[in-house]
């Protein structure tokens, strides 16, 4: 369950902060990939 919760909010973080910072679009998809790397 924390872990389904963990990525939806770092989904819906990712998403608000691309809408505030289009730049930062790179910075979500390193942490997913760290996420992945652990599982």
């Amino acid at each position: 369950e924390s872990q389904l919760s963990d990525q939806g909010v770092l989904r819906i973080t990712a998403k608000k902060k691309t809408i505030e910072n289009p730049q930062i679009k790179n910075i979500p998809i390193q942490f997913s990939s760290t996420k992945n790397d652990k599982q």
